[in-house]
């Protein structure tokens, strides 16, 4: 069973692909954390993605401000073809083609993440934390982070460490951003949430 929305097709129990592009280094932190962050404002108070099987074409280009690794999800939850005007309620992807797709803060449920793609020319090894020789009990690290081979032994335990978690699929949630200055009006807003699945709101 299927239906259409504008010019997605729709397919009783069949995920809906969604790509957020993003750097490898914030990409390796959301898959850890299960955590996507919501942008700063309340206009991008959610997940910003594109729905590559659009039958309508692409997104707007250009929007993604980190750039190297694309976020691969499934989506099998509602979705709207609602905008800014109308509020976000969460749990719901938003098709607002041909400007995005979008996932609003408090989601908790449907959003899985299944690949993280990097981009011709990328490695895990722009993901690795080098320390600093200031931090305090971290100059030994850092001694050894001056060896050519560190770099690329620390970015082979990232890509396993990542490729194990995909294979869970697990369940990603969309979050607040640190210093939100929106977080209130959508708490007010939308009573009904249970905020608390986010963790500290």
């Amino acid at each position: 069973m299927h239906h259409k929305l504008d010019g997605l097709t729709i397919v009783e129990n069949m995920p809906i692909i969604l790509h957020h592009e993003t750097s490898p280094r914030i990409a390796v932190q959301i898959a850890r954390t299960r955590c996507c962050k919501a942008g700063p404002i309340l206009g991008d108070s959610g997940l910003n993605v594109i729905i590559p099987t659009n039958a309508n074409g692409g997104y707007y280009a250009g929007q993604a401000q980190n750039r190297g690794a694309i976020l691969i999800f499934n989506w099998n939850g509602p979705v709207s073809r609602a905008h800014f005007a109308d509020g976000y309620p969460v749990d719901t992807l938003y098709d607002q083609h041909p400007h995005r797709g979008f996932v609003p803060v408090g989601t908790t449920n449907h959003l899985k993440l299944v690949g993280i793609q990097l981009n011709k020319g990328v490695t895990w090894e722009m993901a690795v934390d080098v320390p600093e020789f200031r931090t305090k009990g971290r100059k030994l690290a850092w001694a050894f982070s001056k060896c050519p081979r560190w770099k690329r032994s620390q970015a082979a335990l990232i890509e396993k460490e990542v490729e194990k978690i995909l294979r869970g699929q697990p369940t990603m949630s969309v979050v607040f951003p640190e210093n939100c200055i929106y977080k209130s009006f959508l708490l007010q807003r939308y009573p009904n949430v249970d905020w608390g699945k986010l963790g500290r709101v």
